[in-house]
């Protein structure tokens, strides 16, 4: 598939989500990188990046984790910021735990084990999906995210968890290895991440050394994507 599109003549291709944890899948189906890689789960990485970008262009992973936005045949009790569950109608999502301090030091290690690995594989670039409502988007809200920790309340606090990401994900990959993020320009919800909140992150993130802001915006409790 991904060689078709290579095709097409595209500058760059972006994966779908590439998740760092099996139980917090975005969809059945997604691609985990979790822990040490064997060498044919290797081989089948680099083979996906070869056929990508077989015409020149780039090919860029996405790296993510749906926390409260998993599916609930996935997780029916998914990790998030907080224990707040979403807002929506039936029973599609599960109710949240809130992660533990020591929890969200592992998930910054793994997104940057996998970030490593798609260097290694021929990736040539990540992006962290930090929209639409999944991890990163719901440490930065103050609606999904009540934490009264280092990792919770203002926005510094809120916006930790990503920025620690980053810099930890650039010690791993160096200077030349292109990080990306998909960031909300709003959630557009009222009390929620805002468009004033997501110029502000985006010059933290600049000088935390993110190379490329693709800006987005909603959540599945608001899905004006």
């Amino acid at each position: 598939l991904y060689q078709a599109w290579a095709k097409g003549g595209p500058g760059m291709l972006l994966t779908g989500n590439v998740q760092v944890d099996y139980r917090h899948l975005e969809h059945p189906g997604n691609v985990v990188i979790q822990g040490m890689q064997s060498a044919e789960k290797l081989a089948a990485l680099r083979d996906w990046s070869a056929a990508a970008k077989e015409h020149g262009n780039h090919i860029w992973m996405q790296l993510s984790h749906a926390g409260r936005q998993t599916h609930r045949f996935v997780n029916q009790t998914p990790n998030a910021p907080s224990a707040i569950p979403l807002s929506i109608p039936g029973i599609r999502f599960g109710t949240p735990v809130s992660l533990t301090h020591g929890e969200i030091v592992d998930l910054i290690a793994r997104f940057a084990d996998a970030a490593a690995v798609a260097r290694e594989t021929g990736f040539d670039g990540v992006q962290l999906h930090g929209a639409h409502g999944y991890l990163f988007s719901q440490f930065l809200s103050p609606l999904s995210n009540r934490r009264d920790d280092e990792w919770g309340g203002d926005l510094a606090r809120r916006a930790r968890f990503v920025l620690d990401t980053v810099r930890a994900m650039r010690s791993r990959v160096g200077p030349d290895f292109p990080i990306g993020i998909k960031l909300n320009s709003a959630d557009f919800q009222r009390g929620g991440f805002s468009f004033e909140d997501s110029q502000v992150v985006a010059g933290w993130l600049d000088e935390a050394s993110i190379d490329l802001i693709e800006i987005s915006g909603g959540t599945y409790e608001q899905p004006k994507m």
